[in-house]
Parts: C-alpha cells; structure tokens; sequence
C-alpha cells in the first residue's frame, strides 16, 4: 500500500513528549509516512534512541538540519520530503486520537475544494485536560475572510493537501515569524481554497508548556496578528496569490492603529 499521508514532527528531542507523539501517529491505521525533525544536538536528549532507529527501520525520516530554533523552517524541511498527497503536522508535546487521520482523509477525499482540514482539541494543562480548545465556537468551513478574523487552525490539528502547501511557500522563515509562521501559512493557503473543520477534539494539545518550539509569544494578540498580516499581504503580492477587495478591506480594519 502507498502512504497517502506524511506526518511532520518537529522536535528538540528533550523527552517532552516526542515517544507519545510517534506512537500516535503510527496509531492511526492508514497508510502514513513520519518524518521527525531534529532541532539542535542530541546531547541532552532523554528520548529513547531506539525507538528513532525502529523508525528509520521501517521506512521512515529522522533528519537532523541543526539548530533553527524555531517550528517553521523545521516543518518546511519536512515537507520537502513529503511525497504523498497529503502532509499533517503535530508538535512534540501533542497527542493525535486514534481517528484523526482517517476522519480528515475522508473529508479532503470527497472535497476537491478544500486545502486543509483542522479540528478542535483537548487543551491539555500540566494539572490536567481541561476541556476543548474551540468548544463548539469553530465554524465548519473556514475561509480566508474567517481566518483573518480568528486563527482557527491549531498546527497539531492540520492535515493539507502538499501540492497547495507547496505552492504558497510552506512556512515562513523570518525570525520575527517564529510565534505565527503557521498562521500565515494557514492565510496563504486559503487563498486557493476553503478549509474545513471537523468539531470533534482529534488531538490532545499541550498548553502552557514554556520550553515547546510553539510556545505563545509574550507580544499581545493584536500586535501578533498585525505582524502576520502584513507578512501574509507581503507574501502574497511575492507569489501572486489573490485576494479579493473584501478580504483585503478586512486587513485593512486590523492593520488600522
């Protein structure tokens, strides 16, 4: 059977999670590539080398570019060696349900339309779940003008289709981008179509986890959307995606001071 899907896993490789995170990927019953991409050195790593040798053994990635200090190139590297239709992405200290690929597949298989899919999560505190991410507030289709608004995206959740990932650019590299480099690349994509979003909770995010590769930026959240608003308007114009006049008058309305 080919993989249909390729699984992208940053990691610093510190013991937070990374074992789990695998093994919920291999968990899903369809057909699936991972590829585990290392930030910095091994040094200090507690993970179980093993279990990364069992991984390449059986046919998956584990690539270690250096340090980058950040998700976005990390995730890039590993969509560049994406070879299948479909690539989703789960951070280190994530967890995905047991049906979360097979739920997602099935939508963007019957949907031509729509270049990514997400859902809502179990927000995972240190003392313990407490309940979902969105609690039932996502809207069903998220386009462009949605997400503008409202990140309804949570990187772990996100399973899209490669060739659209690839054709606006993947994520983007600048330092200033680190803590919304997903989000541009969730606006950009929804320039060549709709998203979709399953209500159920398909992952288990980890939240106020301070040493993650995604953690929250201190900056206020009006001030991080307006940065990767106009990151997402500079892009854009870059690989002459569209946007139409309402779209952009709804940036406009964030970008005012």
């Amino acid at each position: 059977m080919t993989a249909r899907l390729t699984v992208v896993i940053p990691t610093r490789a510190d013991g937070r999670g990374l074992d789990r995170a695998i093994a919920s990927v291999l968990g899903q019953g369809v057909d699936l590539a991972v590829v585990v991409v290392l930030d910095g050195t091994r040094a200090t790593s507690s993970v179980d080398d093993e279990a990364l040798r069992d991984l390449v053994a059986a046919g998956h990635h584990v690539v270690a570019p250096g340090h980058q200090g950040r998700p976005g190139p990390l995730r890039n590297l590993g969509l560049a060696l994406s070879a299948t239709p479909y690539v989703g992405f789960l951070d280190d200290d994530d967890v995905w349900a047991p049906t979360k690929a097979e739920t997602q597949l099935a939508v963007l298989d019957a949907a031509p339309e729509v270049v990514l899919v997400g859902s809502d999560a179990t927000v995972v505190l240190p003392s313990g779940p407490r309940g979902t991410y969105f609690d039932g507030t996502a809207p069903s289709v998220v386009r462009l003008r949605e997400e503008i608004d409202t990140n309804w995206l949570i990187t772990s959740s996100v399973i899209a289709r490669t060739r659209s990932l690839v054709r606006v650019g993947g994520f983007g590299l600048a330092p200033d981008m680190r803590f919304f480099d997903d989000y541009v690349a969730w606006l950009k994509l929804l320039t060549l179509g709709e998203g979709m979003m399953v209500q159920e909770a398909l992952v288990d995010y980890a939240s106020g986890n301070q040493a993650s590769l995604s953690a929250s930026d201190p900056q206020a959240g009006r001030t991080v959307r307006r940065h990767a608003l106009e990151h997402f308007l500079t892009d854009a114009a870059d690989l002459d995606l569209v946007i139409s006049r309402r779209d952009r008058r709804r940036i406009a309305r964030h970008l005012r001071p």
